[in-house]
């Protein structure tokens, strides 16, 4: 028999997620408890996030980078426990219940005054949900979810990004560099975070940032992590899967989508030294740890949990298989990132765009050797997919040829007979305007010479 933590009623539950919410039968939720509790001994607070984890067949994507960023040292890590749920006495599934990424005494514990809480997102989503935000000159949309009036919040972000952005790393507007105002450590644990995990929306969705009121160096620190179901190699249908590629270091994520603050400090020597120095002295030990006993502990824990979501919700997926595919893909990663950034080797990136179909990829590919065998993509209503090509060329990329430099590389698409007849009927109606338009002004100019 356990113990209660919380008996009483909620205050409100809702459905929370974007893609998570509108792809799956399986939904998470964010619960306001009628008062302040300490459930399974994460801190007393009053709101919590219950995770679905419908992209994670495994179950441990989000609790893997929660734990590991709280042990590598990246303050607010939120903390979290597995739960089966019941929903009006019916088994909903298995459950993360999170900590909410708020500025909070047993959360984010900065103080009110003098600080704030922000997190890239997508604007078009802050706007359906009429979420308060602030918009940079580079177009990344960050959500205020909490910020002192007094502080000039676009000014200060505006700032970071000025100087990130620059090639000399120096804001021109204030003189100051990007180490002055970022702190430059915890901006590096949080960037290996989301590239060795593979966050497939690293650097653009879901990026917390904050500025603590009593740090009298005023510089804005990264974190906490957040929202990493969709990492690890878990199928998701806006990514070529890849153990040898960037995922938080790439100049765009999708066409026509943001730039990401990650890629332009990439490219600066000395964040990237402070990368590879935390990798190898802190990282690694982590993650030896996390191979020979922390998947194991979590994979015991929640077995039958699993097996009991996977009929709940008709998956088809087995639970052993999904955490072996997991081990898989993190070992390969690691093998990958201990040569790239430990290594002596000369590397060269392909860029690779899909269109809009998927997100960007970047391959860092040995000297040569060839590029990873790059998929067949499938055709869509409106577009028939024609092969991968060279872009300086526009000739079909050849994939026995070795790698011996910068490429980029992108998937040719032709629109479909459908798209084009739809695309002339939607412009038939201008045409017609513009005929009578033209009928009248050749009716004008007959009275006219009649006239004259």
């Amino acid at each position: 028999m356990g113990n209660i933590d919380y008996s009483g009623e909620l205050k409100s539950i809702k459905g929370r997620g974007s893609s998570t919410w509108g792809d799956f039968d399986k939904k998470p939720y964010s619960i306001e408890l009628q008062n302040e509790a300490n459930l399974l001994g994460m801190g007393t607070a009053q709101k919590w996030i219950l995770l679905a984890n419908a992209y994670d067949p495994s179950h441990m994507r989000n609790k893997i980078s929660y734990d590991f960023a709280d042990e590598l040292g990246l303050k607010y890590s939120p903390d979290s426990q597995w739960v089966d749920l019941y929903l009006n006495g019916e088994y909903a599934g298995l459950y993360l219940l999170c900590e909410r990424n708020e500025v909070h005494e047993e959360r984010v514990a900065i103080p009110e005054e003098g600080s704030f809480l922000l997190s890239v997102e997508r604007e078009a989503r802050l706007q359906e949900n009429d979420r308060q935000y602030i918009l940079t000159n580079a177009g990344l949309a960050l959500r205020t979810h909490y910020a002192d009036a007094d502080v000039d919040l676009a000014g200060k972000i505006q700032s970071v990004e000025n100087a990130i952005l620059s090639e000399e790393g120096i804001d021109s507007i204030t003189g100051k560099s990007w180490t002055e105002l970022i702190d430059v450590e915890s901006w590096a644990h949080k960037y290996l975070m989301e590239e060795f995990f593979a966050n497939t929306d690293g650097g653009v969705l879901s990026q917390f940032y904050y500025l603590d009121g009593s740090d009298l160096s005023g510089k804005i620190y990264a974190g906490p992590v957040w929202d990493f179901d969709a990492s690890q190699g878990a199928e998701v249908s806006w990514q070529i899967p890849a153990t040898d590629a960037f995922y938080a270091n790439r100049a765009l994520v999708r066409e026509g989508g943001e730039i990401t603050w990650f890629y332009s400090l990439y490219q600066k020597e000395a964040f990237l030294e402070k990368v590879k120095q935390i990798y190898e002295t802190e990282f690694l030990p982590l993650l030896q740890r996390l191979f020979a006993e922390r998947i194991g502990i979590y994979a015991a824990a929640i077995n039958e949990s699993a097996q009991m979501d996977a009929l709940r919700w008709n998956t088809g997926k087995d639970f052993t298989t999904e955490v072996e595919s997991l081990i898989t893909f993190l070992t390969a990663r690691e093998r990958f990132l201990s040569e790239l950034w430990l290594g002596e080797k000369t590397y060269h990136l392909v860029s690779i765009y899909p269109g809009d179909v998927l997100h960007h990829l970047y391959c860092p590919v040995e000297h040569g050797q060839l590029l990873m065998p790059l998929p067949q993509l499938t055709n869509t209503e409106h577009q028939t997919f024609l092969g991968w090509y060279y872009v300086d060329t526009d000739l079909p990329f050849d994939s026995t040829v070795p790698i011996t430099e910068d490429i980029e590389i992108y998937a040719k698409w032709e629109d479909s007979q459908q798209k084009r007849v739809g695309q002339i009927v939607k412009l038939m109606p201008l045409a017609i305007i513009a005929c009578m338009g033209v009928c009248v002004l050749c009716a004008d100019i007959r009275r006219s010479r009649k006239g004259g």
